[in-house]
C-alpha cells in the first residue's frame, strides 16, 4: 500500500511575515486535503525546517511516496537545479551548491513549480485589474528576479512571454514588457515605457519582501507609474495551486 504525503518547498526569509504566509498556505491546503500528510522545507534562513526535516517528517508519518512540490515561480530558478541534486533526483548540479544530498527511504516524484499554470494567470488577472483604469490607454511591465545564466535565463523570459501574452489579450492592454532585477534593465525600461504611456508594474514574485518593498521602488522612484508591491501570497489561489498539484500527481 502507498502512503502518499505532500513537500511543499519553498526559498526561505529571514522576515517572519514572509515565512508565515507560506505557512498559512500550506496550512490551508491541510484543512481542505486532511487526509495528506503534508510538510514544509525551506532551502535556507529558518532554522529547524529545512528539506531535509521535512521529508523525515513525513517519513515518519510512515509516507512512502513523497510529492516534491516547489513553491517558485519557474524552474529558471538555479535554486530548483540545487534542490533536485540534493533530493537525488539529478545526478548533477549544473550550479554550485552547499546542499548535502538528502538520503530517503520514500519515493520521490518532483512537480511542476508556479509557472504560467491557469491558477496563476487569475491571480495575475486580478493584481493588473486592482490598478488598471483603461486598459487599451495602459502597458503593463512585469518585474521578475530573472537569472544570468544560460539555460535558466531562457526559461524566465518564456515565462514572462507566455504570462504577458495572456494579460494583454485577456484584459485588452496597449502593450506588455518585462524586466528582471539580474538583468538590470528595469529602470531604463520603466521610463521608456512611462513616457507615451499609462505605465503599470507588477511584481512577479511568490511574497512580499525586500525586493518587492525596496528593490522595486527603489528603482521606479521619479518613474510615473501605478504600482502596489502586490505578490502572488497572500492571495487565496496558491492554496488552491498546491491542492490541485497534489491531486494531478
Amino acid at each position: 500500500m502507498t502512503n502518499v504525503g505532500a513537500l511543499v518547498i519553498a526559498h526561505g526569509s529571514r522576515n517572519a511575515n514572509w515565512v508565515k504566509g507560506i505557512e498559512e498556505a500550506v496550512q490551508k491546503a491541510r484543512f481542505k486535503i486532511p487526509e495528506m500528510p503534508m510538510a514544509i522545507g525551506f532551502l535556507e534562513l529558518v532554522p529547524g525546517k529545512s528539506i531535509a526535516d521535512g521529508v523525515y517528517s513525513l517519513e515518519c508519518h510512515g509516507v512512502n511516496r513523497i510529492l516534491i512540490i516547489p513553491l517558485f515561480i519557474t524552474m529558471g530558478s538555479t535554486h530548483l537545479e540545487e534542490i533536485q541534486y540534493a533530493l537525488g533526483l539529478l545526478e548533477q548540479s549544473r550550479i554550485p551548491t552547499e546542499l548535502r544530498p538528502i538520503s530517503s527511504t520514500a519515493e520521490l516524484t518532483w512537480c511542476s513549480p508556479l509557472e504560467a499554470h491557469p491558477i496563476v494567470l487569475n491571480i495575475l488577472e486580478e493584481r493588473v485589474q486592482e490598478l488598471s483604469v483603461i486598459p487599451e490607454d495602459e502597458v503593463l511591465l512585469l518585474i521578475g528576479h530573472g537569472s544570468k545564466v544560460a539555460g535558466f535565463k531562457e526559461k524566465w523570459e518564456e515565462l514572462f512571454q507566455h504570462i504577458g501574452q495572456h494579460l494583454q489579450t485577456q484584459l485588452g492592454l496597449k502593450g506588455v514588457s518585462y524586466a528582471t532585477l539580474k538583468g538590470n534593465q528595469v529602470i531604463s525600461r520603466a521610463k521608456a515605457l512611462a513616457l507615451k504611456n499609462r505605465l503599470i508594474v507588477i511584481p512577479i514574485f511568490l511574497s512580499e519582501g525586500y525586493f518587492t518593498h525596496t528593490v522595486i521602488p527603489s528603482k521606479l522612484k521619479g518613474i510615473n507609474c501605478a504600482y502596489n508591491g502586490k505578490t502572488y501570497l497572500p492571495h487565496p489561489l496558491i492554496t488552491d495551486w498546491i491542492c490541485q498539484t497534489i491531486f494531478e500527481n
